[in-house]
């Protein structure tokens, strides 16, 4: 798993603490692990627990690691083994429980979140979208993209736009090259799918 993913002209963190950490960034990973349905991995992993007693113990046991448990939480095999192990002896010691939720969250920062991560950075639309608005924000115009293109220094947050529109889906390009050849005297016998084309020449390559 990287330490660091480098996206464009950005860079967003590679391990679930400091994702969670960042405000827009920690809430679109939760909605997106909300429409894959792993929510409930995230907050397990998401809360330290203090087992005060026995009871305490086996109440987390029968929620969370037995075969009939109510939440469906994605712990790597070797975690539910000993946890299972503990509970036909009924041995429900408070700092063994501990222990194994300690383990069971090392696990699945080793197993589990590394898949969806990776998933969340390459594929997610809850990503692209927090992504897109932070290009536009940080995302500096070369001078010689804007001379190649034809656009003034007064349209220089529309080209922004535009450019950020190719880097990530696309989807209103055209839009805004129709918008920069109105604003554009230069640009007026251009075609906006011409525009694309020379903008693309000079930025890196789309998401995804």
């Amino acid at each position: 798993m990287p330490r660091n993913w480098k996206i464009h002209t950005l860079t967003y963190p590679g391990e679930l603490g400091p994702i969670l950490q960042e405000r827009r960034l920690g809430d679109a990973f939760r909605n997106f692990c909300s429409r894959e349905r792993r929510e409930d991995d995230l907050g397990f992993w998401n809360k330290d627990r203090r087992f005060r007693d026995d009871v305490a113990s086996k109440i987390y046991f029968e929620t969370y690691l037995a075969i009939n448990r109510r939440y469906r939480i994605d712990v790597p095999k070797p975690v539910l083994d000993t946890a299972r192990k503990l509970g036909q002896r009924e041995d429900w010691t408070p700092r063994k429980w501990a222990l194994i939720h300690l383990k069971a969250k090392r696990e699945m920062e080793r197993q589990v979140f590394p898949r969806l991560i990776s998933e969340f950075y390459r594929l997610s639309d809850e990503f692209k979208e927090v992504h897109a608005a932070k290009l536009a924000s940080e995302f500096k115009i070369d001078k010689q993209m804007m001379e190649k293109a034809g656009v003034s220094k007064a349209n220089e947050k529309l080209l922004t736009q535009l450019v950020v529109a190719i880097l990530t889906d696309g989807t209103n390009a055209r839009t805004l090259a129709s918008s920069l050849i109105k604003k554009e005297k230069s640009l007026k016998s251009t075609k906006p799918d011409e525009l694309i084309r020379v903008v693309e020449k000079y930025v890196p390559k789309r998401l995804g």
